[in-house]
């Protein structure tokens, strides 16, 4: 059966209630919050002018495609996102030189603001920077200098997991911004089998840990090799002091992928394992997106775009896609850095026949008409 021709944004709810939510290992992305939101100013269709193109792979489908996931027919237009940078209009910087004392001179009356950075501290301690063209807000913990590099204990996955999630929505980010708050997945694995061994580890483990600095090398360095039993000479204290959390970033509830579906982040944080201290992150803020409408695929051209691998391009084997969900994804960056352009993508999840066994990955297609 094939799904009535409704707008874009509606799909997300239909394919939840279908039971269309991926079951298979790939990367989080988040789960719908339902239909975008419409605030902000709408432009009317094709009010951004011609948009950035995305160059899609050339190559020819490898292997049959089984789509047993119903696929959407597709209305002729869809809302494109625009986000403006973080730069200030002439009045504005106007207003803020002459708060800070600088000349007027200096300034004058034909100035293009390209962005700022603000820094601050407040009562908990910690130091914030703004960075306004990326909307980027970042602190640090000026007491961590002073933490031990290795902990004999840490607070628990849950509790850890609900200490960020807190210390966000106190500083008014919410779930319309960011999901799917999660420690590095390799930490998380070394962490539980940590736990099983009692945190009874060998020497050179706790060494390797207290090597590890600075401390955000753990977003993308591996752990330690930890021991399948427990072994003699072991010692206690061989936890790592902090552990690495991410977030995904999203825009009117909606994940931006890239080209094989993996979710941009919104955001790193260390935390103090034992206390759930925060030490050091960043965090995407979200600006005011401005929208227009923009002509779309068929839904033969999807199909077909589909079965040939999306913006990741073919790849050999016998596929099949058994679920598809909405997502943005990011049109390439122009000579005018004034905007981010964020266009509407159907995603597939599929499996690929090897000779290893099936593989899990995603297929994204924009649906914006080239």
């Amino acid at each position: 059966m094939r799904l009535p021709k409704i707008l874009v944004p509606m799909l997300f709810l239909s394919l939840v209630a279908a039971g269309c939510t991926p079951t298979i290992s790939v990367p989080k992305v988040a789960q719908p919050l339902g239909p975008p939101d419409t605030q902000g100013a709408t432009a009317q269709h094709g009010g951004f002018g011609a948009l950035p193109k995305i160059t899609l792979p050339s190559g020819q489908a490898e292997g049959a495609v089984n789509i047993k996931a119903d696929l959407p027919s597709l209305q002729s237009t869809a809302t494109v996102v625009r986000l403006p940078n973080g730069s200030l209009n002439l009045t504005e910087f106007q207003n803020l030189t002459q708060a800070i004392g600088l000349p007027a001179g200096l300034i004058g009356d034909d100035t293009n603001n390209l962005g700022y950075t603000i820094t601050w501290t407040n009562s908990e301690g910690l130091v914030w920077q703004y960075f306004s063209n990326e909307h980027k807000l970042s602190f640090t913990n000026p007491k961590a200098k002073n933490l031990s590099r290795t902990s004999s204990s840490w607070m628990g996955k849950d509790r850890l997991i609900t200490q960020v999630d807190v210390f966000l929505k106190q500083h008014g980010v919410d779930e319309r911004v960011l999901r799917n708050i999660q420690m590095v997945p390799a930490w998380d694995s070394w962490l539980a089998k940590a736990d099983q061994l009692h945190g009874c580890l060998p020497a050179e483990v706790r060494s390797q840990i207290a090597a590890i600095n600075p401390w955000d090398k753990m977003f993308e360095q591996a752990p330690p090799t930890l021991p399948n039993d427990q072994t003699t000479g072991c010692v206690t204290n061989a936890y790592p002091s902090v552990v690495p959390v991410t977030f995904e970033r999203l825009v009117d509830g909606w994940n931006i992928l890239d080209k094989d579906g993996n979710p941009e982040l919104g955001g790193q944080m260390l935390i103090n394992a034992s206390t759930g201290e925060m030490i050091f992150g960043w965090m995407t803020l979200p600006s005011d997106p401005q929208r227009s409408d923009y002509q779309t695929i068929t839904t033969d051209e999807m199909r077909s775009l589909l079965e040939n691998g999306g913006l990741a391009g073919p790849v050999p084997g016998f596929k099949e896609i058994s679920a598809v969900s909405f997502a943005f994804v990011r049109l390439p960056k122009t000579q005018d850095y004034s905007y981010d352009y964020l266009v509407p993508a159907i995603v597939a999840e599929a499996t690929r026949s090897t000779e290893k066994g099936a593989i899990n990955y995603r297929i994204v297609v924009p649906l914006i008409k080239q």
